[in-house]
């Protein structure tokens, strides 16, 4: 698995912070209305989790709000938002369409 992480601010203590969010963009989805599975989705958002335990501690990788970005749509919200290691969603065209993004928001 190929994880880019763009950006880290050094001054964040995770094992002191009460919340702290990250984001998982998938750059293949963006804007090309593909998605990754929600299974694909939750395994990079569990190793994003498994990296903040590993370098700091469990408590502060469960603490961690991690949303995922990838052509989030109504029809795939529910599905995606359902796994267990995916706390959000960042929407990007679909929060556009106010009947797209009113789906996403009720799923």
């Amino acid at each position: 698995m190929q994880l880019h992480i763009i950006y880290i601010d050094n001054s964040t203590n995770f094992n002191t912070t009460v919340s702290c969010m990250a984001k998982y963009l998938v750059r293949w989805a963006i804007g090309t209305g593909k998605t990754a599975t929600p299974e694909q989705a939750n395994e990079v958002h569990e190793y994003i989790r498994a990296i903040i335990s590993g370098g700091y501690s469990a408590a502060a990788a469960e603490r961690l709000i991690i949303q995922y970005g990838g052509s989030v749509k109504p029809d795939n919200a529910k599905e995606l938002l359902s796994m267990p290691h995916i706390d959000g969603a960042l929407v990007g065209g679909a929060s556009l369409k106010a009947d797209d993004f009113a789906g996403i928001v009720l799923a």
